[in-house]
């Protein structure tokens, strides 16, 4: 799994002083640049890969490992009442990815810090809609079965 960068890549190409927390062949981790709190990591593929679903799966699970110690260091420094991991696709270019490379954030949380996520829901929907949406993404998915394979038991509800 080659090191595919993009020359105009912010997360191809590191800034120098770039203040690194963890390095290897697949991936990065560093503190953010402009960062929600203190100990924001940001945890980036070395290979440049827009979007989740493109994620190659020996990566993706790099990925999430790399996640899942840098959180439980994150927890260890700071003790932060919460920790939010966040990711990103910006299907349409609308800004909703600043940066269009994948990252997953590990954003360590306070009850005194003053960032407010308004998801702006709407009313609740009913258990017909909920239904159909679950019967569209099992469809999508590939049959009623869902997502099967060696590694994912398929179960229908």
């Amino acid at each position: 799994m080659g090191a595919e960068r993009h020359e105009d890549c912010t997360f191809c190409n590191w800034a120098a002083g770039t203040p690194f927390v963890h390095e290897d062949t697949l991936a990065v981790a560093l503190i953010d640049r402009r960062p929600i709190n203190r100990y924001h990591v940001l945890v980036v593929p070395r290979r440049h890969v827009v979007n989740f679903i493109d994620l190659p799966p020996e990566l993706l699970t790099h990925l999430f490992r790399l996640t899942q110690a840098l959180s439980r260091a994150v927890r260890d420094v700071c003790r932060p009442d919460a920790i939010q991991h966040l990711t990103d696709d910006d299907l349409t270019g609308h800004g909703f990815n600043l940066v269009p490379h994948f990252k997953i954030h590990i954003i360590p949380r306070f009850q005194a810090d003053r960032v407010r996520i308004d998801w702006g829901r709407e009313p609740e929907p009913s258990l017909a809609d909920r239904s159909q949406w679950a019967a569209q993404l099992r469809a999508a998915l590939g049959g009623e079965g869902g997502l099967a394979g060696p590694d994912v038991p398929s179960r229908s509800r």
